[in-house]
């Protein structure tokens, strides 16, 4: 329940509301009613839905149910799920907290290349439909405005799945508009201790880069909301 009013805390909104709790058929629920559900489930999985191009979305419930359908087809059962729209940072985002049972009372199992990929692969092609593919210049604009945040990024996770099993990624890419963008990408990183560069175009990743730079972005977003709070008193 906690994480859940957590989601739903003031400011998240288009006008600084609060969050709204919605699910697969109602725009508007309580947590507590989500977490009665799921007593006595062994586990859940909590995931963030952030296409690269949400900005565009007035409404992203219907992109999330779309991506959360498909989820069911994928895994072959129904799906019991809440979430929230966040909107306020310049990359709006969905936060979605999935029962851990599937249809038939059974623990849900999921793969976690499926969970590390396989969603992400499904967003990016809703998105497509629903908007038409990108140009060269937006993805770009897109890369170039990612490199000096301090939040995860979709730059960050490419590096990772990238990574050996050392944590070795190359800079480079064989798309030069890519690769400057990971290039810059990595030289950020390092600035914030998460990546530290081995030789030439070679950088290590830190273990933890990726839960740091969640908790980066998640404080940042608490200390706008505040500002925001401050400056309507």
């Amino acid at each position: 329940v906690a994480h859940l009013k957590y989601l739903q805390r003031d400011g998240v909104t288009r006008d600084g509301q609060r969050g709204v709790l919605y699910g697969p058929d109602a725009d508007r629920f309580e947590a507590s009613d989500f977490m009665n559900r799921c007593e006595g489930d062994r586990h859940q999985f909590r995931f963030i839905v952030a296409p690269e191009d949400s900005a565009q979305y007035e409404d992203l419930k219907p992109l999330t149910r779309k991506v959360m359908a498909q989820m069911e087809a994928d895994l072959e059962t129904k799906l019991d799920w809440a979430a929230v729209d966040h909107f306020n940072t310049g990359h709006p985002h969905t936060h979605i907290v999935l029962r851990g049972r599937d249809d038939k009372g059974k623990d849900l199992v999921i793969a976690r290349e499926y969970l590390s990929g396989g969603i992400r692969e499904r967003v990016q092609a809703q998105v497509t439909r629903d908007l038409g593919p990108r140009s060269e210049r937006e993805i770009m604009q897109t890369l170039q405005a990612e490199v000096g945040q301090e939040r995860l990024t979709s730059i960050d996770g490419q590096l990772r799945r990238d990574t050996d099993d050392q944590g070795y990624v190359l800079a480079g890419h064989r798309d030069p508009i890519v690769s400057a963008a990971r290039t810059g990408r990595l030289v950020k990183l390092e600035t914030l201790g998460l990546a530290e560069k081995a030789r030439d175009a070679t950088w290590r990743l830190k273990p933890d880069m990726e839960a740091t730079l969640r908790e980066m972005g998640e404080r940042g977003d608490i200390i706008k909301t505040i500002h925001k709070a401050l400056k309507a008193k």
